[in-house]
């Protein structure tokens, strides 16, 4: 017979101890190269098409398959997704990534906020389930960039109906064009030479 463990099995994830401390137990590790331009390059990102997708972890979320169709319409409509969060929020934004069928780009807990920041205030479009007093929110307001609250009350918990809203927030701005269906990287210009 095994002892006990002082270690959260799968029964006790470790999400759990870390939302009853109140705290997030991981930041990134800051390297001197770990700035906007950096992750621009290392995953591909464009600014043109990038859509954020922010979802929280919350006790009485279930908007993970929501959050996921929601990512894999616009991906299918040629929009770059990413999902951001804090490392803390590792369960959910990874239900979000695993539910999703399309190819997104994960960044959650993976760069500081200086880096989030940079990355919100030149995102497209930003959906995200908390926006009252979350730092998301803030920046977004901030540096004007498009934000959506995926609120079921107004949304009545359909996926078309917030693409929808999310298309039409998207087709508003001059500097928002997607690529190709289902394409999460576009070729570069000189790569197709």
């Amino acid at each position: 017979m095994l002892a006990a463990s002082a270690f959260p099995t799968f029964d006790e994830p470790l999400s759990a101890e870390l939302s009853a401390s109140g705290a997030c137990a991981f930041e990134p590790v800051v390297h001197p190269e770990n700035d906007y331009a950096a992750l621009l390059a290392f995953h591909g990102i464009e600014p043109d098409r990038l859509v954020l997708i922010d979802p929280h972890d919350t006790s009485a979320s279930s908007n993970g398959q929501l959050f996921a169709d929601i990512g894999d319409t616009l991906a299918a409509d040629g929009w770059q997704i990413a999902i951001i969060g804090d490392a803390c929020e590792s369960e959910t934004t990874g239900a979000v990534l695993g539910a999703m069928q399309s190819g997104a780009l994960y960044l959650a807990g993976a760069i500081t906020a200086e880096v989030r920041a940079a990355l919100i205030g030149n995102a497209r479009l930003i959906l995200s389930e908390r926006v009252e007093g979350s730092a998301v929110a803030r920046i977004a307001r901030e540096r004007g960039t498009p934000l959506i609250s995926i609120d079921r009350v107004i949304f009545g918990g359909r996926a078309e109906t917030i693409v929808g809203a999310a298309l039409a927030e998207l087709h508003t701005q001059g500097a928002a064009h997607p690529g190709l269906p289902f394409t999460l990287h576009t070729p570069m210009l000189k790569d197709a030479a």
